[in-house]
């Protein structure tokens, strides 16, 4: 192990001879070691590289297996800077030409002895990192501090779930559901690429596709400014793990104000930034009609229908089709919506009225009547209208969305209203 720190900080002040013990116990299963501070090398087996430690990271060979860990020590720093170290310590096990390695994340105790030498990594949010990289594949020294045995993340859902339920007031950064197409399913994963996140988004990245080999991956970054995705060595190893199933993009349309949007002819029209701004308003997934609340039976229902602004783009008007891109991607053009309920609201046969009653169009015969009104679990929504900062701007686009269908003799004044 490298003796000091990037910051020269000296390691040999932190890791005692006990701690040496432990950590030769737990890959190994003996307190024997024959340990080696590293002064005069660099990081690199060959002895290249930086003379420092690389992510608070020690090196044991043990039965023909080259074991990388990275080092967790608390801190009051933040709970981001427990994990800093991991990227770049994964970094140095990928260069590493061993044939055999494995990768762990090892928590130090407290500096200090306390009754808890482990208090300040008992929080959810490290409980949800830690089952994050049980479900890369990587190892944690966890029965040294809770005893029992976590589950590695099982599906999708509960992947994006766990992360939302750490910040209720803050979880739409980060989020994902399932496309199902005729050539198989993918999981849209959004999660920012930039700041502290970016390493976090790259560990979800890299759960993902291990929670289910036969689904694709599209990770969907969420920029800022001119940073745009993960660095390049985090990518290259997500395309090496993926064999094929891995994509990424980076939703560059109307991000931020760092940000301008591009004149381009025709406007893209369709992007899934207007899913994630609508989660903004909205939170997680449920339709607004029925509530179903499985992201991957959910869709993004425009209330100002996509169809109707293409026809409204012109060639060379760049502050025109700006501002349709701008209607196509804003939140409040939008609720959520299942298939089935998706399907009736976009052929005029569900709609809202702007005091926000569920109405049901009579033409359609009395039994399809009769099935809408059946699957509907509320008859109005008058809520969502005094939405701060949302709400005018949701009662516009359906103002407008119902003179379309008047001007096509559609009148839903007169549809039958739901019960409430």
């Amino acid at each position: 192990m490298q003796k000091t720190s990037q910051t020269g900080e000296d390691w040999s002040d932190i890791i005692t001879p006990d701690i040496l013990s432990d950590i030769s116990l737990y890959v190994t299963g003996s307190r024997k070691n024959d340990f080696e501070w590293i002064e005069d090398r660099g990081i690199n087996p060959d002895g290249s590289g930086p003379k420092h430690n690389v992510g608070q990271c020690t090196v044991l060979d043990f039965d023909g297996v080259r074991h990388y860990l990275t080092l967790g020590k608390p801190s009051n720093d933040g709970r981001n800077s427990y994990f800093q170290s991991i990227p770049a310590a994964f970094r140095r096990l990928i260069n590493d030409p061993h044939p055999q390695k494995i990768f762990h994340f090892y928590a130090l105790p407290n500096a200090e002895p306390t009754d808890e030498p482990y208090e300040e990594i008992r929080t959810q949010y490290h409980t949800y990192i830690f089952r994050l990289l049980l479900t890369i594949g990587w190892r944690v020294n966890w029965s040294s501090f809770r005893g029992e045995e976590p589950q590695p993340i099982s599906s999708f859902h509960e992947l994006i779930q766990s992360r939302d339920s750490l910040e209720r007031r803050n979880n739409n950064s980060t989020y994902g559901y399932i496309e199902q197409e005729e050539d198989g399913n993918t999981f849209h994963l959004f999660a920012k690429t930039y700041g502290a996140s970016k390493y976090e988004s790259f560990l979800l990245a890299l759960a993902a596709l291990n929670i289910d080999q036969s689904t694709r991956i599209a990770l969907h970054s969420l920029e800022e400014g001119q940073l745009s995705e993960l660095p390049s060595w985090c990518l290259d190893h997500l395309q090496e793990v993926g064999e094929g199933r891995f994509e990424t993009d980076a939703l560059g349309i109307g991000m931020d104000e760092n940000r301008p949007l591009e004149p381009i002819f025709p406007p893209p029209l369709r992007s899934y930034r207007h899913r994630q701004q609508l989660r903004m308003w909205s939170g997680p997934e449920k339709c607004v009609f029925c509530e179903q609340d499985n992201p991957n039976m959910i869709h993004a229902a425009h209330l100002l229908e996509v169809k109707v602004l293409k026809t409204r783009a012109i060639e060379g008007d760049d502050e025109l089709n700006l501002q349709l891109i701008a209607q196509a991607i804003d939140g409040a053009n939008g609720l959520w919506a299942c298939h089935d309920h998706h399907r009736d609201f976009d052929h005029n046969r569900l709609s809202i009225r702007l005091d926000g009653a569920i109405v049901v169009n009579p033409d359609i015969g009395q039994r399809e009547v009769a099935r809408i009104l059946r699957s509907l679990t509320t008859g109005n929504l008058s809520d969502i209208f005094t939405l701060p900062d949302v709400g005018r701007r949701i009662s516009n686009y359906l103002h407008e969305r119902h003179q379309i269908a008047l001007e096509n003799g559609i009148d839903i004044r007169k549809w039958i209203e739901a019960p409430a």
